[in-house]
């Protein structure tokens, strides 16, 4: 006896749309009907506000991935905008956010730091492009099932290494100190034994910057 529950399309019989997250078919069924009981018309004063406020956000974000990739800020400027447009074409998932993340960007610093500083550029280049191709083929392979057995706790672990050296990434910038070691663990450990050499200059406006956001 098959106890898996079904859904029946008019005279066709189909199978449930497995979710990647908890709850994630029931939250599209609920926003899609909402939707459709709003006129098309309606809701351009809301996605125009919404795509102001995001785009607002966009900018110092996509330029401050722009620095944690190793590259111009106006890159990241660049991979924020061309992103969404990009995105918005080709998603099909209105509850799906294209953005930067600081997340990526840290790693492709790390990819290519051991390339000179000429030849960086065309190295991350050539890994969004190799990384994009791998990603379209999981997503025809349906990989992205494989996500359901990655636990929570490896993704919390993931996220918050992420952060510690994202923090650690910027203290040089912050302090206005040039801190060496091979990691940044170790650039972090010199950078506090030359803490004498601030420049308050450059820490005060950074210390309002954090404050204010």
């Amino acid at each position: 006896m098959n106890t898996n529950p079904e859904y029946k399309n008019g005279n066709k019989t189909t199978d449930p749309p497995e979710d990647l997250l908890p709850g994630e078919a029931t939250l599209k069924r609920t926003v899609e009907a909402r939707r459709q009981k709003q006129a098309k018309v309606s809701t351009l004063k809301d996605d125009a506000n919404a795509g102001l406020t995001v785009a607002m956000n966009e900018i110092p974000d996509g330029m401050a991935c722009g620095l944690l990739a190793g590259v111009s800020p106006v890159m990241g400027l660049f991979a924020a905008v061309y992103g969404c447009l990009v995105g918005g074409i080709f998603n099909s998932s209105k509850l799906m956010i294209i953005s930067t993340t600081s997340a990526a960007a840290f790693l492709l610093y790390q990819l290519t730091q051991a390339y000179p500083e000429a030849q960086r550029v065309d190295a991350l280049l050539l890994l969004v492009i190799v990384s994009g191709i791998l990603m379209i083929l999981m997503g025809l392979l349906k990989l992205g099932n494989l996500v359901r057995f990655v636990s929570h706790s490896v993704m919390t672990g993931f996220l918050a290494g992420i952060s510690i050296l994202t923090i650690l990434s910027q203290l040089p910038t912050l302090f206005a100190i040039h801190a060496e070691g091979p990691n940044k663990v170790l650039q972090t450990i010199d950078l506090f034994q030359k803490i004498q050499l601030t420049n308050w200059h450059a820490l005060l406006p950074g210390l309002a910057t954090i404050f204010l956001c």
